[in-house]
């Protein structure tokens, strides 16, 4: 009996230091995952970014928004108009009906980001204008990219 008792606090004392050497490797290979995923979507032009969030038997990583200036449109209110016309049809398509502007984020290589007004996750499209070759604006759109909002 007492022999059975010093093999369990043996057992328990060699496991400890093992099992905590496992969650901390897997933390830091998480946190390693993240700081490189970060750099690679900045590297990139990417507006969003990545965090780990902590769920019910461990962690996972989410897209998040990057922090970026809120700013107005450089297009003007005709191309605007056309640019929730191609967004809101593309909405349609997924299900949602009547999208709405919520707010627009700029990027340095003046692309800008077109939040809409959701519920819970966010949804965005990257959106790019470009000068025509035959006059006018040429309208570039991003499939819809959802993140997680803070």
């Amino acid at each position: 009996m007492q022999g059975s008792r010093y093999a369990k606090w043996v057992s328990w004392v060699v496991s400890l230091p093992i099992l905590f050497s496992l969650a901390v490797s897997q933390s830091t290979s998480l946190s390693s995952s993240v700081e490189y995923a970060n750099k690679k979507a900045e590297a990139e032009g990417s507006p969003f970014r990545w965090k780990s969030k902590t769920v019910p038997g461990g962690s996972m990583l989410v897209r998040v928004l990057a922090d970026l200036p809120s700013g107005a449109s450089r297009a003007d209110p005709v191309v605007k108009q056309d640019t929730l016309a191609l967004i809101a049809k593309s909405e349609a398509v997924a299900g949602r009906t009547y999208p709405q502007v919520e707010d627009i984020k700029l990027l340095k290589d003046g692309r800008e980001v077109w939040l809409l007004k959701t519920g819970r996750d966010g949804i965005a499209y990257i959106v790019d204008f470009r000068q025509s070759a035959q006059g006018g604006t040429d309208i570039g759109i991003s499939k819809p990219q959802s993140y997680q909002k803070d």
